[in-house]
């Protein structure tokens, strides 16, 4: 079964670590990894589809939304994206900056 992690994003352009989270996307095969850009107004969409070119695999969603709605709706309409559009066992959030380890 497949897991889905939702990473909410709101200019992180200077903070979002590309590198790490395209390692780790790559190592997770059986993942499915929603990023929400959600209001940013610097180049937080750029930043995202850059990861998703250089990871080169077909299991990361950009889903944009216009405004910022908050981190909390930023989760909570990723979650009904993924739902939407995958067969999921779980789905679970990472924060974009990084604040613990992404392995754990």
């Amino acid at each position: 079964m497949k897991h889905g992690i939702v990473i909410p994003c709101y200019n992180q352009a200077d903070r979002l670590d590309s590198n790490q989270f395209i390692n780790l996307i790559k190592r997770k095969e059986t993942y499915e990894f929603c990023f929400v850009n959600y209001g940013s107004t610097d180049k937080t969409l750029e930043a995202l589809n850059f990861i998703r070119r250089s990871a080169n695999t077909p299991n990361i969603y950009i889903y944009d939304l216009p405004e910022n709605c908050g981190r909390a709706e930023a989760i909570r309409k990723g979650s009904q994206f993924l739902e939407k559009h995958t067969t999921l066992e779980s789905i679970g959030f990472l924060d974009a900056n990084c604040p613990s380890a992404l392995e754990e």
